[in-house]
């Protein structure tokens, strides 16, 4: 393999992520831009600073995430160190036969810490019944291990630490909410107890490094096995259904395993109802298929067929299954051998990296921040094309002959001064507008109130101590979605009415101007909220087959499994009721805009009619003062339309 050959295969998917991490700072950075012109021209209202502000906290936290799952043996860590970690000359996970990654691991960059750590969470804190979210922000409950990210050798020991386990009896285990049937028994002669497990030291792991593609918001999640995915409900209710591509591991010498199938159809293949995301199977460990007393041919109609029976069996397209060898491919990256790299076929994974799933994270920042930024300068721009044909009416005025451009100053003086009263009308029904909207605004959210899924926890808590059975179990919790969809809904029929609503003021709006300009309000999708409690509720329900294992805990499993499905539902309520008041906020935000252009545009127009009719003789500097502001204008219309052709650049995907 050639250095430049090298470079390519090494770089590709940073490549793609930077360019995106890019455009996302230009957008930044045109927020920013476009809030400082709005201020100067005494346009930013408070509802514009918050609108902006909000397109900018979307930005900031906006994550690219992958996930790696699969049964344990399947080679996720492998693929994840030959995929984005081969650089480093060496194996920077702990990757080797056997059980290796023990707790779900999530590698990430955090800008505030002031070093590289690993942070462990004690597998002790199942004991209580707490979601794995409230320990997220409760540092003082996990382990810290700084490291120095620039000494490949130091960073792998440290890492070895995800594979710790210890051992403990079986009733210990079950406590913990751990299948029994899938633990190893202790093989080590001073296990204290004769029916000793071995379970995992942790129940969670953070690791945070400088990495080019962590710097950029790129987040990799690596778990362990089943019993990992079934008695840690985040993984599969917040942590799965946050990443955009999700890749399922399987071995090319078995096929989907009865194993593999249970994870994919209980924990992954709901996943593919969600919005962006991309979902993937990866046949790895094809160097031990490959049959060397067979042609080529004959080997890659094998691995073919092996694809098309794999997609089949999954409900994916065959496009989305990538037979590869992991271990190859970290092998000849780190050695520099270009041949062994196209045997290992990584390559056509870093392919639907750098396009398929970064084109899915594209799509959906054009649909959350590009629509509403376009939307947002393209009004300031109509305005300003509104104030340019009023500046060039008065100097079609000021180039009349002086008596009759006088009786025309004098008539649009007196136009003005009408328009101004309208203007007065207009501003009158926004105040009245705001107010009621005001009204209705705290009447709205009061729908989708926080009160509400105490209630239904409370009632859910009653339901399962009446009936500690799975049916009994599985009723609670369809009794607590659905409410908590009759919520949302109720939240849509209640938000339709304040369209109309928001409609009539815009039309009464209209019948007071005169420019004929045609002004929308924004709107609200409750139904993508309603979309997301249902896919929940699919993954809750997913796990009907584990309620009973999870009986075995003493209720502490089936409640901190009923925890993590109320936090999940609790931030959907949370997102909708920001959306909500966003849009309410923003309902007459266009109006208010067109209405202070307007009362700029109209001061101006009377104070150069005036100017006109007190002083005639002045025309030529009346003309070359109205040539200046139109030239402004002009250049205002440019920067707008430069901030509307920064916005719509696309990242530079291959």
């Amino acid at each position: 393999m050639t250095e430049s050959e090298e470079a390519v295969s090494l770089k590709k998917v940073s490549a793609e992520v930077q360019s995106y991490g890019a455009w996302k700072e230009e957008l930044r950075a045109v927020i920013a831009e476009y809030q400082v012109w709005s201020q100067r021209q005494q346009l930013l209202s408070p509802e514009l600073e918050e609108q902006l502000a909000h397109l900018e906290e979307y930005l900031q936290q906006d994550k690219i995430q992958l996930a790696f799952v699969g049964e344990f043996s399947r080679g996720k860590t492998e693929l994840i160190n030959a995929l984005f970690f081969a650089d480093y000359g060496r194996r920077l996970l702990p990757s080797y036969v056997g059980r290796t990654t023990m707790c779900p691991t999530e590698l990430f960059f955090d800008e505030t810490a002031a070093s590289a750590y690993l942070r462990l969470l004690p597998i002790e804190t199942r004991i209580e019944e707490h979601s794995l979210q409230y320990y997220l922000s409760r540092p003082e409950y996990w382990e810290e291990v700084p490291f120095n990210s620039a000494n490949p050798e130091q960073m792998a020991e440290t890492l070895k630490r995800v594979t710790e386990t210890k051992q403990v009896s079986q009733i210990e285990a079950a406590d913990l909410g751990f299948d029994l049937k899938f633990l190893e028994a202790s093989g080590e002669p001073a296990a204290t107890q004769s029916d000793a497990v071995v379970i995992p030291a942790w129940r969670h792991a953070l690791v945070n490094f400088d990495h080019p593609l962590l710097r950029q918001g790129m987040t990799i999640l690596d778990t362990p096995g089943l019993n990992a995915l079934g008695c840690e409900p985040d993984l599969t209710l917040n942590l799965l259904p946050e990443c955009l591509g999700v890749i399922f591991m399987l071995n090319a010498d078995a096929g989907v395993t009865s194993t593999d199938l249970q994870i994919w159809n209980e924990y992954i293949s709901n996943l593919r109802d969600g919005p962006n995301v991309g979902l993937y199977a990866v046949l790895n460990k094809i160097d031990s298929v490959w049959n060397s007393l067979e042609s080529d041919e004959h080997n890659a109609q094998a691995l073919e067929h092996l694809r098309a029976l794999t997609a089949q069996q999954l409900g994916l397209q065959a496009e989305h299954v990538l037979p590869l060898s992991a271990k190859q491919g970290l092998h000849a990256k780190i050695k520099g051998n270009h041949e062994d790299f196209q045997k290992s076929q990584l390559e056509a994974l870093e392919h639907v990296l750098s396009s398929e799933i970064l084109g899915l994270k594209e799509s959906s920042l054009r649909s959350r921040v590009v629509r509403s930024l376009l939307r947002i300068i393209s009004q300031s721009k109509h305005s300003i094309k509104e104030n340019r044909l009023a500046l060039q009416e008065q100097k079609k005025i000021f180039q009349m002959d002086y008596r009759l451009a006088r009786s025309n100053a004098q008539a649009q003086v007196k136009s003005a001064k009408q328009a101004q009263t309208r203007y007065r009308q207009q501003l009158a029904l926004l105040k009245r507008s705001r107010d009621v909207l005001m009204v209705r605004r705290k009447a709205l959210l009061r729908t989708i109130g926080r009160e509400h899924i105490q209630r239904y926890r409370d009632q859910v808590k009653k339901d399962l101590t009446a009936s500690w059975t799975t049916l009994g179990m599985s009723s609670a919790i369809k009794n607590f979605f659905s409410k908590a969809r009759s919520d949302l809904q109720r939240l849509g029929f209640d938000a339709v009415e304040i369209d109309v609503e928001i409609e009539q003021i815009y039309v009464e709006y209209q019948k007071l101007e005169d420019t004929g300009v045609r002004l929308s309000p924004p709107t609200i999708d409750i139904d993508v909220y309603i979309e997301k409690i249902r896919l929940i509720e699919k993954q809750a329900l997913a796990s009907h087959s584990r309620l009973s294992t999870l009986l075995l805990s003493q209720n502490k499993a089936s409640q901190r499994f009923f925890n993590s499905v109320v936090s999940e539902v609790e931030k959907i309520f949370l997102d909708a009721e920001k959306s909500a008041h966003e849009w309410l906020r923003s309902a007459l935000q266009p109006l208010i805009l067109h209405t202070r252009e307007k009362k700029q545009a109209l001061e101006n127009e009377i104070v150069q009619c005036k100017q006109f009719s007190d002083a005639g003789k002045k025309k030529q500097e009346q003309l070359d003062a109205l040539d200046k502001l139109i030239a402004r204008t002009d250049e205002k219309t440019q920067e707008l339309q430069g901030f509307i052709l920064r916005v719509q650049e696309p990242p530079l995907l291959h």
